[in-house]
């Protein structure tokens, strides 16, 4: 391909188009006529030699071709982004876009406080903020899909950089008119109640470890993606569920939920920012990564 003949605007119409899949979505995020949006997607195809997005129930799909050059697109617009913005970045007149992942436990706590300073600070500033697994997210940080991840990672390969944001104890939530909210729960007690998780895949996690340690195991009977799910579940069952501190008190106040502790020394769970390392000295970078820093801030002045 001659890249003297590619327009560089069109490279971003497809960006878009993959966050969007939509062209009315596309054309407002990028400030384009939705005719326009057209134009540049026929432009596309033919540059491509692809058809990139087809019309489905559930809006412009992307085809296997436009998924496969979607990651190094990204990250080509990434780059110029970065190498146009120089020494400087002012947050207060930037209309930059930021592509961050955060676990459950991060979005819930953390992005609230993000919220008030975004709007202090940076009213220009758009965020776009994605859950995921940590292999996911990984691949995203290295492709330049992902400019900062949020959540627990207890290992990482050299390239990437993190700062721990908080550390946090796990507790047992459960309705408050549950028949067992207001006795001492025993460690048995907890093994044989009906559980509810959070998780992506299923997977046993550090609880089950710790009962295992003490010759016992525990039902699952319900797996979410999400403590929002988790919250109105319980509220409308005898399930429990073993989440954050910060995360439980988020939810309990609005659910009519008791919080127990643990019937055992409770691990920590400890939530980090991750980035690459290419990106440690870029400004808007930087700027990023402070905001999220200020953001974890408030949250444990919050509870000291």
């Amino acid at each position: 391909m001659n890249l003297s003949a590619v327009d560089l605007n069109l490279l971003v119409v497809f960006d878009a188009m993959i966050e969007e899949r939509s062209v009315t979505r596309a054309a407002r995020r990028v400030n384009l006529s939705q005719p326009a949006i057209s134009h540049a997607l026929n432009r596309l195809r033919h540059l491509f030699g692809d058809a990139l997005f087809v019309r489905s129930p559930d809006g412009m799909r992307p085809t296997p071709r436009a998924i496969e050059i979607a990651g190094p697109v990204r990250h080509a617009l990434n780059e110029i982004s970065q190498a146009l913005d120089g020494a400087g970045f002012d947050p207060a007149t930037s209309q930059r876009r930021f592509v961050t992942a955060a676990q459950n436990h991060a979005s819930i706590v953390m992005l609230p406080h993000l919220v008030d300073r975004l709007r202090e600070e940076a009213p220009g500033v758009d965020f776009r903020v994605y859950p995921g697994q940590a292999p996911d997210i990984m691949d995203g940080l290295e492709k330049g899909r992902i400019d900062l991840a949020t959540g627990s990672f207890p290992t990482l390969p050299d390239r990437f950089a993190s700062e721990e944001l908080l550390v946090d104890d796990l507790v047992c939530v459960l309705r408050a008119d549950h028949p067992l909210a207001a006795d001492c729960l025993t460690i048995e007690r907890y093994a044989a109640l009906p559980h509810l998780i959070v998780s992506f895949d299923g997977a046993e996690d550090v609880v089950d470890r710790i009962l295992a340690e003490q010759g016992l195991s525990r039902r699952v009977s319900m797996s979410v993606t999400h403590f929002l799910a988790a919250s109105i579940v319980l509220a409308r069952s005898d399930m429990v569920v073993t989440v954050t501190r910060r995360v439980a008190e988020a939810f309990g106040v609005n659910q009519n939920l008791r919080i127990l502790p643990l019937p055992f020394a409770s691990p920590q769970e400890r939530i980090s920012m991750v980035w690459h390392r290419r990106l440690a000295n870029h400004p808007a970078q930087i700027w990023l990564r402070g905001m999220f820093a200020e953001a974890a801030r408030r949250v444990r002045a919050g509870r000291e």
